[in-house]
């Protein structure tokens, strides 16, 4: 009864999960981009509110879910860090125009969003 290597690949993924907290390729995209430390603390807070994967948020989708959460990420990343909207950008697989954009588009939706100011307030708080 031998293993398959996907079988031993996916037990291997599941005890560094439990080991580090977060899957390893998420580990591997943070360490393989130069994450910085402060941004990756905003990005797992930001997915774990919004209930998306940090794959998902540096996706190209464009469900609402994961505009959203990279909305409030940009605007986060941007109030609390001095970090350049070029390296808070590079986080999500996106471009500093993106940022700018989602900064713009997250403080008029909290403006005239009550739902969206409560998802934006519940990961602004957000303790991990």
């Amino acid at each position: 009864m031998e293993k398959t290597v996907e079988e031993i690949l996916g037990t291997f993924k599941e005890e560094m999960k439990e080991i580090i907290g977060y899957d390893i390729e998420v580990m591997y995209n943070v360490l393989n981009n130069n994450i910085q430390g402060d941004l990756f603390q905003i990005l797992t807070a930001v997915s774990t509110c919004c209930m998306v994967t940090i794959d998902q948020m540096q996706s190209s989708r464009r469900y609402r879910e994961y505009v959203e959460a990279r909305q409030i990420y940009c605007k986060l990343a941007k109030e609390r860090t001095k970090h350049s909207l070029e390296t808070i950008s590079k986080a999500i697989n996106r471009g500093h125009s993106d940022a700018i954009h989602s900064i713009r588009t997250c403080t008029n939706l909290i403006e005239t969003n009550i739902n969206f100011k409560t998802k934006y307030d519940e990961c602004a708080n957000f303790k991990q």
